[in-house]
């Protein structure tokens, strides 16, 4: 996705990023990976 200035929320289940056209949102599915929808739809997996 490439850098860009952007906030995020996290809750239990979520993090919300805040950009200046909208908002993504990821669902954690533990300290490594998280899930995306939308325009960033996908697996997310920490790299090491």
């Amino acid at each position: 996705m490439g850098p860009f200035a952007s906030s995020y929320e996290r809750d239990e289940e979520f993090i919300r990023v805040r950009t200046d056209k909208s908002d993504l949102l990821f669902e954690i599915v533990n300290e490594d990976s998280i899930i995306g929808s939308g325009f960033a739809n996908g697996l997310w997996i920490k790299e090491k």
